[in-house]
């Protein structure tokens, strides 16, 4: 069955448009990148030139400042800047308190953001929503609800995140009757619904809102589906979803291509392996796949030679782990071929010294006893 799953089926690379050629003799533009600023930039940029006296503090700098503490979750610098904020008169305006609110939201400071927000003459539906999402991250879901309950004005990212609350926190029969009733839906909510009966283990439950919401399906849901599967042992249904997926046009990315290789390793589906790497050679791997991906193809190459009944330190092109868990891929497979001690020996694939954590080492105890039994049977297995 999985033979079917073919290279013609691969799906073409996107386009790459070509830009005009630059007329000839015209002058070379110089090319200036702007520089990028970062929230730590911002911060130490904001401390310089208050002690040099050039700094003219407004609302635009204390909203640059509230986001910059809000990436970095730097709870007390928020605190300093929102005391100079106060000092200066500037929490009046909508768009620094909504700031404010927001940035003690994501720092789970949910008292602090609520004390401001009841500072506020005119609640607006965007800080309340921030401050539900804060007390669902802390754990409280009551209070969030509460929150919730006292909205006097719902968009669909309120009834959105409140679903994706309780999904969250395995309530799953709250959040379906919420889901139930919101009287309009967006892909969040409808992902939300799905990964979390397929956390709690409802994968049929989970596969039949899937197929009800067909017509909005994006590489989001597709991935929570996969995943679900995969986590859930139903490997060759995680499969099968794959190549649906691939037959629909739709390119998968870095989380999809880590929840798949997981069920092909464990299927031993060979062709479909092959497959995905050369799909990743086609579509050029971004860097930033390049490590949680590897990981996971490292386990299933190292099955596919175990299969195959090859030696992985005789490959041609050894897939060289990035971090330790990639070893353990290494170590863990050797054990389950019959390999013995080729799994206690990562110099052998030329990676240099040694490298110690749980995985590898728990990975080559199945290695070990299988080697010692053939040794004292005089090497028959």
């Amino acid at each position: 069955m999985y033979a079917q799953f073919s290279q013609h089926q691969l799906p073409p690379p996107p386009p790459h448009r070509r830009l005009p050629k630059r007329i000839h003799g015209a002058p070379k533009e110089p090319h200036h990148r702007l520089p990028v600023i970062t929230p730590e930039d911002t911060i130490l940029r904001f401390h310089r030139l208050l002690s040099d006296g050039a700094l003219t503090l407004n609302h635009h700098t204390f909203r640059s400042l509230f986001k910059a503490c809000r990436v970095l979750s730097a709870l007390e610098e928020g605190r300093q800047f929102h005391a100079q904020a106060v000092k200066r008169g500037l929490l009046g305006d909508a768009f620094v308190r909504r700031s404010l609110v927001r940035m003690y939201a994501k720092c789970l400071a949910c008292h602090d953001a609520h004390k401001v927000f009841a500072e506020c003459n005119v609640p607006d539906v965007v800080s309340q929503n921030d401050l539900v999402v804060g007390f669902i991250n802390n754990g409280d879901l009551e209070t969030a609800r509460k929150i919730f309950d006292g909205m006097a004005e719902r968009n669909v990212v309120s009834w959105s995140v409140m679903v994706d609350g309780y999904a969250r926190h395995g309530l799953m029969e709250i959040a379906q009757d919420l889901f139930d009733v919101m009287p309009e839906r967006n892909q969040f909510s409808w992902n939300s619904l799905i990964s979390g009966y397929l956390r709690c283990g409802s994968v049929e439950v989970a596969r039949g809102i899937f197929d009800q919401m067909r017509p909005e399906w994006s590489v989001i849901t597709w991935t929570a589906m996969i995943s679900g599967y995969t986590q859930n042992g139903r490997f060759k249904e995680a499969l099968d979803l794959f190549l649906e997926m691939q037959i629909a046009g739709v390119a998968p990315n870095k989380i999809t291509l880590v929840s798949i290789l997981p069920a092909v390793a464990q299927l031993g589906a060979l062709n479909q392996g092959r497959w995905i790497h050369a799909y990743m050679d086609k579509m050029g791997s971004p860097e930033n796949w390049q490590v949680p991906v590897h990981n996971s193809f490292v386990d299933q190459k190292n099955k596919e030679v175990c299969l195959e009944g090859r030696n992985i330190q005789s490959e041609p092109k050894p897939y060289k782990p990035q971090n330790f868990l990639g070893f353990g891929g290494i170590v863990t497979s050797p054990g389950l071929g019959g390999g013995g001690g080729s799994g206690l020996i990562p110099g052998g694939f030329g990676f240099g010294t040694p490298i110690f954590g749980s995985v590898p080492i728990i990975g080559s105890v199945p290695a070990a006893p299988g080697a010692g039994l053939r040794a004292r049977r005089g090497g028959k297995p």
